[in-house]
């Protein structure tokens, strides 16, 4: 049976929500804020329903290169974009991307990611116990969030 972890994340950034959706919406820039991130590459870009999403991550230094792929399953111009593991892909996970104006000058952004946690037995070779992926995971999200608002607000 497959382990899930859900962990959502939520920032407030001083910048107008289409400027902020249109960069979080474009997972080429995820390199620039998610540290794993190797490289992103997008088969119709800008995103829309049904693009191919490919994510080369360092898992660790055992598998320094791993591959992704995803397809967006949802996507709200200016509002939402969610994208999810190909049903070929060894490890199940999605992630999705809220933004919501909060006034004219500022939004909230809500980072959602769901990842099955065998990817870490096969990045590191042995298992971890759930609560311990999450709780790495959650601090990973933090770090992210706080990247990715100083981007924004540049």
């Amino acid at each position: 049976m497959k382990k899930i972890i859900d962990i959502t994340g939520t920032i407030e950034v001083d910048k107008d929500y289409i400027t902020v959706f249109n960069y979080i919406s474009n997972y080429a820039n995820d390199k620039f804020w998610r540290k794993p991130i190797n490289e992103t590459v997008i088969k119709k870009n800008p995103i829309e329903m049904g693009s191919l999403i490919t994510e080369n991550i360092f898992l660790s230094r055992k598998i320094p290169s791993y591959i992704s792929n995803y397809n967006c399953v949802e996507y709200i111009p200016n509002k939402s974009v969610e994208i999810e593991t190909v049903p070929e892909d060894k490890f199940w996970s999605k992630n999705t991307r809220d933004v919501e104006a909060i006034n004219g000058s500022s939004c909230r952004i809500t980072y959602r990611y769901q990842v099955d946690t065998g990817i870490v037995k096969h990045g590191l070779g042995f298992s971890l116990p759930t609560f311990l992926v999450y709780m790495y995971t959650n601090i990973e999200m933090k770090m992210y969030l706080k990247a990715l608002k100083k981007i924004l607000e540049k």
